[in-house]
């Protein structure tokens, strides 16, 4: 990049010295940002490792609770053959309450052990959106700081930022993200934020005139990130 730029000076051009210098300076602050992602994907790679090794206990101790359950199970088989024999009244009863006492037992591992995977299913899932929150965070702010940049280009170097925004957003879409803009709709306070509001005699009142900023949301409707825009008054 450097290289065509010094060719840009040389040869002159419509793009000025200053904004040359600009987007030199963008390009090295999407650069640290990209190594701070990657900081971030490593550090989450480490937490889910983490959440792994803690799911692996969990189904560990399902799996010791599923065999302590089945151990009953058959205890209480064993005893229910016992009652259809031929026993005194007295051994009978007695049966039947270890019956109803390992019933009660299995019943009560068996709801310890659904609480106990609902639990590691949630932990998994909450883990799993928060860092996928924080990571479009971070995407967020590269994609702010490249269109300022096409803000302050021209020219080639304008038609090569568009480019790579246009590949920037077709990633986040085959990652299940949708960006959110809406110039010409209505705003909806669910998903716009309104930053400012304007006479416009192109739109009618409540209509986006312009979006300061793009927001996110994923494929289930979770809204990320709520778009800032201008709305006509």
């Amino acid at each position: 990049m450097y290289a065509s730029v010094k060719d840009f000076l040389r040869a002159g051009g419509k793009l000025t010295r200053e904004v040359i210098v600009q987007l030199i300076r963008e390009h090295d602050a999407l650069e640290e940002k990209v190594r701070q992602l990657r900081r971030r994907e490593a550090e989450l790679e480490d937490r889910l490792e983490a959440e792994a090794l803690e799911c692996k206990a969990i189904r560990r101790q399902a799996r010791e609770w599923e065999e302590e359950v089945s151990r009953l199970k058959q205890e209480l088989a064993d005893g229910e053959r016992e009652v259809e024999q031929e026993v005194p009244e007295r051994a009978a009863s007695e049966s039947e309450e270890v019956i109803a006492r390992l019933e009660r037992r299995i019943e009560s591992l068996l709801s310890d052990l659904n609480r106990l995977r609902a639990r590691a299913e949630k932990s998994a899932a909450e883990a799993r959106r928060d860092e996928q929150n924080r990571l479009l965070a971070g995407l967020g702010q590269l994609l702010d700081s490249l269109d300022r940049a096409i803000e302050m280009s021209d020219g080639p170097w304008k038609d090569g930022l568009l480019a790579m925004e246009n590949q920037f957003v077709r990633f986040l879409e085959e990652e299940g993200v949708d960006t959110i803009e809406g110039v010409g709709q209505q705003m909806d306070p669910r998903i716009h934020k309104a930053v400012d509001q304007v006479d416009d005699g192109k739109f009618e009142k409540g209509q986006i005139v312009e979006v300061r900023r793009k927001g996110f949301r994923l494929k289930d409707g979770t809204v990320v990130r709520p778009a800032e825009v201008v709305v006509a008054r």
